[in-house]
């Protein structure tokens, strides 16, 4: 979080206005096998936990009050996509010109993957 934040600060908040601009940290889960579905242990006693992952983002909004300060600030609209996905269009236009004509609450793209191991 700190890191993050001097990140910003040092980069001038990329042209942004600095009370534009919220940063809040992400949940944590207990990390799970996925053979046996048992949570591992980091060491002895102490449970591994790892980052809640891209749906997280929906519960830190709402319980850091960020939902709510967005409302207030007549945000309509937010688009999401996982970090990892090098193949996704930044803020995608066209799909999100079509999910506001079609008056969506909630729109997503997908495809299979051919092996998801």
């Amino acid at each position: 979080h700190t890191e993050t934040e001097k990140y910003f600060t040092e980069n001038n908040f990329f042209g942004l206005q600095p009370d534009a601009v919220r940063i809040f940290e992400q949940f944590t889960l207990p990390v799970m096998d996925r053979e046996t579905g048992k949570i591992l242990l980091e060491q002895p006693g102490k449970v591994a936990i790892s980052p809640d992952g891209n749906g997280g983002l929906y519960r830190a909004l709402y319980e850091t009050g960020i939902m709510q300060q967005m409302k207030q600030n007549g945000v309509k609209w937010i688009y999401v996509y996982a970090v990892d996905n090098i193949l996704v269009k930044m803020v995608d236009p066209v799909f999100v010109g079509y999910c506001a004509r079609m008056g969506t609450d909630c729109a997503v793209k997908a495809l299979e993957k051919p092996d998801p191991k």
